[in-house]
């Protein structure tokens, strides 16, 4: 039988975590944070509490098996859709541990497409037929937000 949980006060989880904390030097091994990283990390708290719409992935063949389609196993099809949109992205694998994301948005819209992802940061314009691509794309977790129309969507992320 376990023990219930008691919930405590804030001057008692304030004592608590400064008896847990005390004595550490949380400063001695670790120098100024790479700004890399806090880029990173600011830009995962956006993308994460974006007020936008979520597309959500609803067909990627690297997990759904496609019987009888043909084609590369180099080629990965991955799809998101909203109410309004699907976006269709075909990642291909390039040389060394490097991509290109290929997407289309259906039907196709005016717009833009930002990918982040190790670090690095890249954005793209749809072309008039609501095409984009990123190129020599590091391997990773991918994070798209993209503003269609004016309207903020952001796809779930994904691993390259």
């Amino acid at each position: 039988m376990s023990d219930p949980v008691v919930p405590i006060g804030d001057d008692e989880l304030h004592e608590l975590l400064r008896g847990a904390l005390e004595g550490l030097d949380l400063t001695s091994d670790i120098g100024p944070v790479p700004a890399g990283v806090t880029e990173g990390s600011l830009w995962v708290h956006d993308f994460v509490t974006a007020d936008a719409e979520l597309a959500a992935v609803v067909l990627d063949s690297a997990v759904d098996e496609l019987a009888g389609v043909r084609g590369s196993a180099s080629v990965r099809s991955i799809s998101f859709a909203t109410g309004e949109h699907e976006i269709d992205i075909e990642i291909s694998q390039l040389a060394g541990n490097r991509r290109r994301l290929a997407g289309v948005v259906v039907p196709a819209v005016a717009g833009s497409a930002r990918l982040a992802i190790g670090g690095e940061r890249t954005d793209v314009d749809l072309d008039r037929r609501g095409r984009f691509v990123f190129d020599d794309v590091p391997v990773g977790t991918a994070m798209i937000t993209m503003e269609l129309e004016g309207s903020p969507v952001r796809l779930d992320a994904f691993v390259l």
